[in-house]
């Protein structure tokens, strides 16, 4: 899948790096806005894609899909594919995120498109096309024991939990779709999920634990409350059955 490297891999290097838009003053914006010009006479299709990544760092939606979409226009190399699905679960919109990753898997089926799909599914609660893409991955590559891979064992794990405490896969996408847009809100993406079977009162429910880069105490609770709130208000059947808690990474610690 990697494109070769150039200039334009260095600048995604740079916007990958950047966590939230708190470490992007207006210098740093105008730094990378030069680099990002240099490209334009060398790859369209990455120049436009790069401006697509800055603008979900500053938030601007429409501008990020606007140039995400010239992009693929230019060149629907997976790549491009990917980069766009980043920008999409920046803003919690998890579905097209996991579309898009579908999309580059579906043009281009190796190690690493299989990877940030399975990934997609996982931090976006969508298992819809999953079995297509294990099978799918399965036979191009017979030599790979696939099934037993992490992250697909991890999925396996969390659909045998789900049927535990009795929540369908569609009341858990739309439940992780919740928790999304109010993380995306406060600037944040889900990257790392676990999800564990626990019981009240002998009634099983799903505890999803989501890593965030938060130091204080204060906003993990502001955040989990808004996320309980948010699936209270919901139309979800199992609403109470799936409970969502944030848990600092481990480069941070709550406060």
């Amino acid at each position: 899948m990697p494109l070769p490297k150039s200039i334009a891999g260095d600048i995604t290097d740079q916007l990958n790096a950047i966590k939230d838009a708190s470490q992007l003053n207006q210098m740093a914006v105008q730094r990378l806005k030069s680099s990002i010009e240099k490209v334009k006479a060398v790859d369209i299709a990455q120049y436009y894609m790069l401006y697509g990544m800055l603008y979900s760092l500053l938030g601007d939606i429409d501008k990020s899909v606007e140039a995400h979409e010239k992009s693929i226009w230019h060149a629907a190399h997976p790549v491009m594919l990917c980069n766009y699905g980043f920008s999409m679960k920046r803003f919690g919109f998890g579905q097209k995120s996991f579309e898009l990753m579908l999309k580059a898997f579906e043009t281009e089926s190796d190690d690493d498109t299989f990877e940030v799909t399975i990934a997609a599914a996982i931090n976006g609660g969508i298992f819809d096309n999953i079995d297509d893409v294990v099978e799918r991955f399965s036979k191009l590559y017979p030599g790979k024991n696939i099934r037993h891979n992490s992250s697909v064992q991890h999925i396996y794990g969390i659909r045998k939990k789900l049927a535990e405490a009795h929540v369908s896969e569609a009341d858990y996408k739309a439940a992780f779709k919740v928790a999304e847009s109010v993380l995306a809100r406060h600037g944040f993406m889900v990257t790392l999920v676990d999800v564990n079977i626990s019981s009240f009162d002998k009634v099983p429910y799903l505890s999803v634990e989501i890593s965030m880069p938060l130091s204080k105490s204060e906003e993990i609770v502001s955040i989990q409350d808004q996320i309980a709130d948010s699936m209270v208000a919901s139309d979800i059947q199992a609403w109470d059955r799936v409970i969502f808690t944030v848990a600092p990474t481990d480069d941070s610690q709550a406060a």
